[in-house]
């Protein structure tokens, strides 16, 4: 059995090294490529990290995800430490307001998923240039709030090719809540997506609450006990209808034989993983199964066809 989990990764994924030490590899959450001329995503001794989907994570994980068998046997060192995690300085109040009071916001945000007024302003959505981010151009922007504190901003592009979503610079997801599990009570159906704004749209459209977790690959005790404390008839996930997300249900032969002419690596399965974690944890939990659905749909795709849920 190997002792270099870095040395297998490289092998296993046929990653590119750049002049910084990082390997390249297609993003195994959002399958983006990248490449050291067209950075997206890459994994050191330190861990991974795709700036594209904001997925990452350390090394181990990374192998998890790949299905490196050895991954739970290795321990590497970090090249330096970080000090613990806090939001950054510049994530203000003042900062999201500034957001909410773009001219077009309505009209932006409405062209992309409708929404009602109310859900935008107590969201505080907004639209502007991500901060602290490799894409220079405006962006629908959701504010990430931890109770009072801004703790992370994440932009959905409009009109550039920069990356579909991205997170601004100082993001960690151990400060992130589940998106909208303030909107939580007693007793109710609870879905699980990967899109905020997804999970907003079922709130206002359902009789269901929505929360979502910014990407496949993110999951945290916290939120599993956010769940706990929420008592829940029932939790469907319903990531999206792909193999990062939800394992492709009844396409799934089909869709994880193209995954596995373009990345050489066996799928993940975000949707399976959560499933398997709240029904340890005693929750009532099921994977929503897509059937026949158009590759890639998401929740908010139905809901704004108005299909049933």
């Amino acid at each position: 059995m190997s002792a270099d989990l870095l040395t297998e990764l490289i092998q296993k994924t046929h990653a590119v090294k750049d002049r910084g030490g990082e390997f390249h590899l297609a993003c195994p959450s959002c399958g983006h490529e990248s490449s050291p001329k067209d950075p997206h995503c890459s994994f050191s001794q330190n861990g991974w990290h795709c700036f594209s989907c904001g997925s990452g994570g350390s090394l181990n994980a990374l192998g998890k995800l790949l299905s490196v068998d050895n991954f739970d046997t290795v321990s590497l060192p970090r090249i330096d430490t970080k000090a613990p995690q806090k939001p950054a300085q510049w994530l203000t109040g003042a900062l999201a307001q500034r957001f909410a009071e773009h001219p077009r916001r309505l009209e932006l945000w409405n062209a992309y998923k409708p929404r009602s007024e109310a859900t935008i302003d107590r969201m505080q959505l907004g639209v502007g240039v991500l901060p602290y981010s490799r894409c220079k151009h405006e962006r629908l922007i959701v504010p990430v709030w931890n109770g009072p504190q801004l703790v992370g901003l994440r932009g959905r592009q409009l009109d550039c090719d920069c990356g579909k979503w991205l997170a601004s610079a100082g993001w960690s997801i151990d400060l992130a809540p589940l998106y909208n599990s303030d909107a939580l009570s007693i007793g109710q159906v609870i879905w699980i997506v990967e899109n905020p704004v997804d999970a907003l749209m079922l709130s206002e459209r359902t009789e269901y609450a929505g929360v979502a977790t910014y990407s496949v690959s993110y999951w945290t005790e916290a939120w599993t006990n956010r769940l706990i404390e929420a008592q829940p008839e029932l939790v469907i996930v319903a990531y999206d209808n792909d193999l990062p997300g939800n394992g492709g249900a009844a396409r799934r032969a089909e869709f994880e034989r193209e995954w596995l002419k373009t990345h050489q690596v066996l799928p993940p399965s975000g949707g399976v993983k959560v499933v398997n974690r709240l029904l340890e944890a005693g929750l009532p939990a099921t994977l929503y199964d897509w059937g026949n659905a158009p590759h890639k749909s998401d929740i908010g795709n139905l809901l704004m066809q108005e299909v049933a849920v």
